[in-house]
């Protein structure tokens, strides 16, 4: 492999796609620290002078100019797809990419259109037809996805990316009033079709969460973000914070309709979770679960399929929200 082969490709490597870019200097720099290529700067422009006979580079105006890879560029220079790695990017661009933040987003774009370019094209029908017979459904009840503002979206993904507090004009629900507030990020969470920013308020210490669709305007302020080094966001998930806690850990008894309750038996409240079949054909289940709102309303939905023997507080509990039910749907509606 001759010297200017070998550059060039490496020269290839370096550019990044639009929005990026990256300058002659910037190649020689890094042609020279990580390759330990030692080239000038006129150089290097004749390299991409050769790159632009063949490939459709884009450039940035001004003084220092910078070489990209243009938007909805269909240049493929990654390895070839097998089936393999075309579905597997196909599916990350359907699941994984409202996860990705916006630059990087963009930046992976080229690669999930090479995959779904593969998966269209010549004679690969079998694969095709996996895309198409596998797919991933909400147990529960699903419900539209709020809009959220795009704009909204890249600064909150961007500042916590890279570090930088946000300023946010806040909407409660229920408030018809929006609040400016400076915010910390921590993590983002993403719950059935709702996405929260985790963040400290500037000048508290708790965390607090954010709705992304209840933000009308965010931008980022300039300044860095207090990061906790301490915090740990699955230890915070698991402690029930996405539960909406009622209370602490519960003995919970619960009496089933034998057929209703199966399928606690496959998918279990807990990991030491009993279950006996009761002579009346009920089936109990015993678990010690943490009190929440979550809990609560997955009970609810059960409606008279389950009775709740204990704690006594969930119970009454219970009972007024089946009191509250049969009162509001007493008699005919008007």
């Amino acid at each position: 492999m001759t010297g200017s082969f070998y550059r060039g490709l490496l020269v290839l490597k370096m550019i990044p796609h639009e929005p990026a870019g990256i300058s002659t200097s910037q190649i020689r720099d890094r042609l020279a620290s990580e390759h330990e290529i030692a080239v000038d700067t006129r150089t290097v422009q004749r390299d991409l002078a050769s790159i632009e006979m063949v490939f459709p580079l884009g450039r940035s105006d001004g003084a220092s100019a910078q070489v990209f890879w243009p938007r909805n560029c269909q240049v493929e220079l990654m390895p070839s797809h097998d089936d393999y790695s075309a579905l597997t990017w196909n599916l990350l661009d359907e699941y994984l990419s409202p996860l990705l933040p916006a630059s990087m987003a963009e930046q992976a774009r080229p690669l999930f259109d090479t995959a779904r370019r593969y998966l269209e094209e010549g004679d690969r029908q079998a694969v095709r037809q996996w895309r198409t017979r596998v797919r991933a459904i909400p147990r529960s009840f699903e419900l539209h996805p709020p809009d959220i503002d795009p704009a909204v979206q890249r600064a909150v993904y961007e500042a916590l990316y890279h570090g930088d507090q946000l300023r946010v004009s806040y909407c409660s629900r229920g408030s018809a009033d929006c609040r400016d507030l400076d915010l910390h990020p921590q993590a983002l969470v993403v719950r059935e079709s709702v996405f929260y920013l985790l963040a400290r308020v500037d000048g508290y210490d708790d965390i607090r969460h954010f709705a992304l669709h209840r933000m009308a305007r965010a931008d980022i302020n300039g300044r860095d973000a207090e990061f906790d080094a301490d915090f740990d966001l699955d230890a915070y998930i698991r402690s029930g914070a996405f539960a909406y806690p009622e209370g602490d850990r519960v003995d919970l008894v619960l009496r089933f309709a034998a057929y209703v309750g199966q399928h606690l038996l496959e998918t279990k409240l807990c990991e030491d979770q009993s279950s006996t079949e009761l002579d009346d054909g009920r089936l109990e289940i015993r678990a010690r679960v943490r009190d929440t709102q979550q809990l609560r309303w997955w009970l609810l939905g059960f409606g008279a399929a389950v009775e709740v023997v204990a704690p006594n507080s969930l119970r009454e509990f219970i009972r007024e929200q089946a009191r509250g039910m049969l009162a509001r749907h007493d008699g005919h509606h008007e």
